[in-house]
């Protein structure tokens, strides 16, 4: 237990000293970019949600179809079955 006790307290001076040297260091600087590379940046990341959008469209219709084909098969399922008992 007490190897516990000093090995938690070595981490703890540790981490003490790894924070006192992150805390002098210089904040991050802000990332400056033109107005142009900007609206380059929104243009392409608007064409970007574009295509997303259109892929989950796709998936949501390949989806329907496939419900439908689930459906239409389980009642033919349903009528082969009741014709079988009716034989």
């Amino acid at each position: 237990m007490t190897d516990l006790k000093a090995e938690f307290d070595a981490l703890q001076q540790e981490t003490k000293k790894v924070s006192a040297v992150l805390s002098k260091r210089a904040p991050l600087r802000s990332i400056v970019v033109s107005k142009e590379e900007f609206d380059e940046f929104r243009a392409e990341q608007a064409r970007f949600n574009e295509k997303v959008l259109e892929v989950l469209e796709e998936i949501r219709d390949g989806l329907g179809r496939m419900e439908e084909r689930i459906q239409k098969n389980s009642e033919k399922g349903r009528e082969e079955e009741v014709r079988e008992r009716l034989v």
